[in-house]
């Protein structure tokens, strides 16, 4: 389904995409079949760069985001005018925090800095959450490793660790959350993140197999309006505890209209504004969706988003340049989109649990988008398959 907008015109200002990976890839793309050029800063090792609509900048940028990298780099680049669309976290921050005086010249819906950080520091995002009573696993923030270690013996409940900054701890550690089995080790971890600059939260695990995930997608207007809206939920993940999705599928809206109602009433309460996806489980305790964590950016699967319907970065675009935007008011539902690599994992870890035959596995690929994968853009995929060959050849060297 097609976006709806004021004009099918766009006008020949490019879009500037930083960082890189399935979500950069998904942002060229969707662009890209909007006919706007998508300006890619180099080193071009990933395969977002490779795509049919990317256009590769030779001027280097560097790869440690902040606000006066950036601001030095675009002063130096030979383009007129850009809409910049950051596809990270770290990104995100450093758009933030550029001068008045460069968000003229490269114009973006990313909002203020102290609208964006509550969202990426975890310790930020649990005492929003507290203040506005919206649903969410009790999470406490304190760095006395006894306090929570007694605090964790005499709950009920199960907890995990998760990082206070999630792509930092990610990159260090390759995975999303530290479980605890038993409170004795609070103190090691923390210990071992505090080695490496990284603050820890405690936070209750919700209980509920892979499906309980939903996310609510959507792109909140300068104006207050949340302009676009879209469900999903989690078919498969990988890791299968905290890991990412690896099959999802569209749902109606009605499935989690109620938990979108809070996050905008969250959204109003800090003036935040732009793309944005959120995360929920719902408690098998009490049926409530629990709201996780809210990604302020495009996330992973903001190509499969705008294919069934719901332009995110078109939106973003549009309004950055100060042109008129009209809110989208359906999308497809039961569609299916596939992280090729990581779902193969996730199937031969459902089939040592006895959890996932192939049949029906193989079936939900059928019909299915893939992230990376696609005939009207297929270098990426090439891309992406050489450099894990490679990869394979060096080790078995």
């Amino acid at each position: 389904m097609p976006l709806t907008t004021s004009s099918d015109s766009t006008p020949g200002t490019p879009a500037l995409v930083l960082g890189e990976s399935v979500t950069a890839l998904g942002v060229v793309r969707c662009l890209g079949r909007r006919g706007i050029r998508a300006l890619r800063p180099g080193p071009h090792g990933d395969y977002a760069s490779r795509s049919r609509w990317s256009q590769r900048l030779s001027l280097e940028l560097g790869s440690s985001p902040s606000a006066e990298l950036l601001a030095d780099y675009l002063e130096r680049l030979p383009v007129e005018r850009a809409v910049i669309v950051p596809c990270s976290d770290d990104w995100t921050r450093a758009v933030a925090g550029l001068p008045v005086s460069v968000r003229e010249r490269f114009p973006s819906t990313v909002p203020t800095p102290d609208a964006v950080g509550v969202f990426l520091d975890k310790a930020d995002f649990a005492a929003l959450v507290e203040r506005e009573s919206v649903p969410h696993p009790r999470t406490i923030v304190s760095d006395d490793a006894a306090a929570l270690s007694k605090w964790a013996s005499e709950s009920s409940s199960s907890f995990f660790l998760k990082p206070t900054d999630s792509q930092k701890f990610t990159r260090r550690f390759g995975f999303k959350a530290m479980r605890v089995d038993d409170p004795g080790e609070i103190q090691g971890k923390l210990a071992e993140a505090a080695s490496e600059g990284i603050e820890l939260v405690l936070q209750e695990y919700v209980p509920g197999p892979t499906t309980s995930h939903h996310f609510v997608d959507g792109y909140a207007a300068l104006d207050e309006r949340v302009v676009a809206r879209l469900g999903r939920r989690r078919v498969r993940m990988y890791p299968p505890d905290f890991g990412n999705s690896t099959c999802h599928v569209t749902i109606p809206f009605a499935q989690v209209a109620e938990a979108a109602d809070e996050l905008e009433r969250l959204f109003a309460s800090v003036g935040y504004r732009g793309i944005y996806s959120a995360e929920y489980k719902r408690d098998e305790r009490d049926g409530a969706l629990k709201l996780l964590e809210v990604n302020v950016r495009p996330w992973w699967y903001v190509e499969f988003a705008a294919l069934c319907g719901v332009d995110v970065c078109h939106l973003a675009y549009r309004e950055a340049l100060g042109l008129p935007i009209e809110p989208i008011g359906d999308y497809e539902v039961g569609a299916r989109c596939i992280l090729p690599g990581a779902d193969v994992r996730a199937y031969l870890a459902l089939r040592r649990r006895h959890e996932l035959a192939f049949g029906p596995w193989l079936r939900s690929w059928v019909g299915a988008s893939h992230t990376v994968f696609s005939l009207a853009d297929p270098l990426p995929g090439l891309w992406q398959l050489a450099q894990v060959g490679t990869r394979g050849l060096r080790r078995r060297r």
